[in-house]
């Protein structure tokens, strides 16, 4: 079985509760770090960590629904990223929370289990969470991402909206019902997030896959407020004319007030 197969595997078999199959996935010296268990190191520990993931995936009545992976390089590093969704209801409401989950590769192996995704859709409020990785200051990206990261840094959401396809979209870490496509990506998105000012990432990871690029960051200041290092992922899917098709974000930033 492919490694990008085992990665889609994942989350159905924790909601299964089959944790030892999971095990079987990881490398010698397995590591998991989710919003939920935080950060667990070594089989014990990692065991009882995805043991906890699968009674809160149960407590919510989730059910887990894959949507695409992707599988990239950087420079020594073989690297893949699974884009999920877990539906869910509460009431007469029916939810779905974006997760993304990134994972290095040691042969067939996963080696760390690194999860993404905001709390909003089940608490109504943002988590804070303490940084997953480091900020790798030897990154060097490509376009159209480093004019896109430039863009919010500066605030500027008009070179942010000529980045993307005219029917592109972006969307929020709280699910698809904050999408928006068109006009609505910078009148209704980017407008709105960047009025204050610019948003400032440190890159911990950056991996060019096939039709996309994903990223692994700390939100280090938003409209010059200091973030404290909040840890995030994004996928961006990057046309033949070399646009973004699309922008998916994985975070569970504050805003500045």
């Amino acid at each position: 079985m492919k490694p990008e197969d085992n990665l889609e595997r994942v989350m159905p078999l924790i909601a299964a509760g089959d944790v030892d199959s999971v095990m079987n996935m990881m490398g010698s010296d397995p590591r998991i770090n989710t919003s939920i268990t935080g950060s667990a190191v070594g089989t014990d520990n990692v065991r009882a960590a995805l043991r906890r993931l699968s009674d809160w995936i149960s407590s919510l009545d989730a059910t887990p629904r894959p949507l695409r992976t992707h599988r990239g390089f950087y420079p020594g590093i073989e690297r893949i990223a699974h884009e999920l969704v877990l539906d869910f209801t509460d009431g007469e409401d029916t939810f779905d929370l974006p997760i993304l989950i990134v994972s290095d590769l040691g042969g067939d192996r996963a080696g760390e289990i690194r999860a993404y995704h905001s709390m909003w859709p089940l608490i109504g409020k943002h988590q804070r969470r303490a940084a997953i990785l480091p900020h790798d200051s030897s990154i060097v990206t490509t376009q159209p991402f480093t004019s896109y990261e430039e863009a919010i840094r500066m605030g500027d959401p008009e070179f942010v909206d000529s980045l993307f396809e005219p029917d592109g979209y972006a969307r929020e870490p709280s699910g698809e019902r904050y999408r928006f496509a068109g006009v609505d990506r910078q009148k209704k998105f980017y407008e709105p997030i960047l009025a204050k000012g610019g948003i400032e990432l440190d890159l911990c990871t950056f991996t060019a896959a096939p039709g996309s690029v994903f990223i692994e960051f700390n939100a280090i200041k938003w409209a010059g407020a200091d973030l404290g290092n909040v840890p995030g992922g994004a996928v961006y899917d990057i046309s033949q004319e070399g646009r973004f098709h699309a922008a998916r974000i994985y975070d569970d930033v504050d805003p500045p007030i």
